[in-house]
């Protein structure tokens, strides 16, 4: 069931269902977006776009993009998001969440730039949680599993062409995180994927810059990568299907300038239809 304040919304505006089809536009329902009940404040984090601290009706904290993101980044963390779920990554948990035009005209001016409407949420980590450094990431990939995952992820964001994961040891912008788990083990996740799919990507900035570059010469089940992304690749449909319509189009029904479906199926079939081109800027 749509939240009340979405409905009249998304029934007035939903593109007549031949029209979707033939623009990729998305046809079915959207998950149910968790209501945000209180706006804390702006995140002292985030180099993109600063996410907004909220509560959900569920009780969780959020980090919100809405007003403060493109469409494109919203659906960018969407898309790339999912794929990362389908793949196994550790990334942190996300919702749509929705904020009402009523908490929003309730807000002070400075924290109006929330706007309203359905934005993309990111679970906050729990407390202790901090941004990876180089010397963590080395202390990880001494963990067989993680050295395993470092190399799907350095993959991962090869595929989805996503820069936005840069640490040496001077630092840089991981958007990634490390925790204690209660097994009392290190472990981490990672956030924030609005720059993915993006059109001037640089294989060279990358290889330098990624915070598992160092993972390049490591041994790797390459059978086992791809058949995991083609099988995420083949969810592309339905995780499209999944983005909300007023991401797609705007208030007239005509599509925004934001993210496009068969973009990104170029993009995901890189592996797949120009193997060399892929795969010899991974393998040592």
């Amino acid at each position: 069931m749509l939240l009340p304040h979405l409905e009249e919304t998304r029934l007035s505006h939903l593109p007549h269902k031949r029209y979707a089809k033939q623009n990729r536009l998305s046809v079915m329902p959207s998950p149910i977006p968790v209501e945000i009940v209180e706006i804390h404040g702006r995140s002292k984090t985030g180099y993109s776009a600063q996410p907004f601290l909220c509560t959900g009706e569920d009780g969780r904290t959020y980090f919100v993009k809405l007003g403060n993101a493109t469409y494109r980044g919203l659906m960018c963390e969407w898309v790339a998001g999912r794929l990362a779920q389908k793949m196994g990554l550790p990334i942190a948990e996300f919702s749509l969440v929705s904020v009402s035009p009523s908490l929003h005209r309730a807000l002070p001016l400075e924290l109006r730039e929330i706007g309203h409407g359905v934005g993309f949420g990111s679970v906050a980590a729990p407390a202790g949680a901090c941004d990876c450094t180089m010397g963590m990431v080395r202390k990880l990939r001494e963990n067989g599993r993680h050295n395993s995952l470092f190399k799907d992820l350095l993959a991962f964001d090869l595929w989805i062409r996503n820069e936005d994961r840069k640490l040496g040891d001077k630092g840089g912008n991981p958007n990634a995180l490390t925790l204690l788990g209660l097994d009392g083990e290190v472990d981490w996740c990672l956030i924030d994927h609005d720059s993915a799919f993006d059109p001037n990507f640089d294989e060279g900035r990358y290889f330098c810059d990624h915070l598992a570059a160092e993972t390049l010469t490591a041994l790797w089940n390459v059978t086992a990568w791809r058949d995991k992304a083609e099988s995420a690749k083949n969810c592309l449909d339905q995780i499209w299907d999944e983005l909300p319509e007023e991401w797609l189009v705007d208030s007239y029904g005509d599509p925004r300038l934001g993210l496009n479906l068969s973009e990104v199926e170029t993009i995901l079939s890189l592996p797949f239809k120009q193997e060399s081109t892929f795969w010899n800027q991974l393998l040592p």
